[in-house]
């Protein structure tokens, strides 16, 4: 799993986050309660909580309670990964930040393009991704 882990890393998740990430892929459920987390990764209760709450924010997985138990479940969020509406707002929010780190550096330093050029794929990714996820779900709908 750690080889795996590193491929996350690599695209900017805490060690602990990847790993756990990870984790759930591999468990029988996609699932796993806090404690279950901890006792795995022998890790501290601040580690584990802050990659969940950093998973958590990126809609990467979902929490919540099992037949009225008190035990909080953590599981992959299927819809985050593959959600068009989750992923174009990742990419227009992603895109207003650039945006606005734009317009600050027009303030400080003329004809800088590199900004600007990140500007442009974000704006062909967000025109592209609502036809790819059709094609993909229509290709899924096929099988």
């Amino acid at each position: 799993m750690k080889k795996k882990a590193s491929l996350l890393e690599k695209l900017g998740m805490s060690p602990v986050a990847a790993r756990v990430y990870l984790y759930f892929f591999y468990s029988a459920e996609y699932s796993a309660t806090f404690d279950e987390l901890q006792n795995y990764f022998k890790v501290s209760k601040s580690a584990i909580s802050n990659a969940l709450k950093y998973l958590e924010t990126l809609e990467m997985i979902n929490s919540g309670t099992k037949d009225g138990q008190r035990k909080r479940y953590f599981t992959i969020n299927i819809d985050g990964i593959i959600n068009s509406d989750s992923a174009i707002k990742k990419i227009v929010l992603m895109k207003t930040l650039f945006k606005q780190i734009e317009a600050d550096r027009k303030e400080l330093i003329s004809n800088d393009d590199k900004v600007a050029e990140i500007i442009s794929f974000y704006d062909l990714f967000e025109s592209e991704m609502g036809s790819m996820l059709a094609k993909w779900k229509e290709s899924r709908n096929n099988l």
